[in-house]
């Protein structure tokens, strides 16, 4: 019965502590991405699982960041990449944001952004054109240079899990 116990007992303790270490040697850490543009890099959020409770706000991603965003010209290519392994998946969402983190229009303004990959660089490149909502405002302000502030989330799949990260930048308004 004692020996039954000890056995319960180191089985309990390698269920503890064992299958967290074969779980990370197995799937490995889950990529953060890294995004550089001309005038230097643009801090992404650590990725966060996007089948949980957790969301990443822009509101927080600006009170953290807001201080370094990064200016790029319209239709000026940024480079996108993972540390080790690529994912299997990936989408890029554009949002036009104001300075609280919320979305200025509706989502259905929010647009896909292509991307293509260079093999030689191991990095997706993505230009950043014009976006719909950066014409939609009022305020003449918002078309002086670098007034536009926008919202990259980065959604992507790996390992079989989904995760999204986010980034944002300056940029003037206009559609070219």
């Amino acid at each position: 019965m004692a020996a039954m116990k000890r056995y319960g007992s180191m089985l309990l303790a390698f269920l503890l502590l064992g299958i967290p270490v074969l779980g990370a040697g197995c799937g490995g850490r889950v990529p953060q991405p890294t995004m550089e543009a001309s005038e230097g890099e643009i801090v992404c959020t650590v990725p966060e699982r996007t089948d949980t409770e957790a969301e990443i706000s822009w509101k927080e991603y600006l009170e953290e960041y807001g201080d370094q965003l990064v200016y790029v010209e319209l239709n000026d290519p940024v480079t996108l990449r993972f540390e080790g392994e690529q994912p299997q998946e990936l989408e890029i969402r554009d949002s036009v944001i104001d300075e609280n983190g919320a979305l200025r229009y509706q989502e259905r303004v929010t647009e896909l952004r292509a991307f293509t990959w260079d093999e030689e660089q191991q990095a997706y490149t993505i230009y950043i054109p014009g976006h719909f909502g950066s014409m939609l405002s009022s305020d003449s302000s918002d078309y002086e240079q670098g007034a536009c502030l926008r919202g990259l989330e980065i959604n992507y799949r790996w390992n079989g899990e989904d995760y999204t990260s986010l980034l944002a930048l300056r940029t003037d308004a206009g559609l070219m």
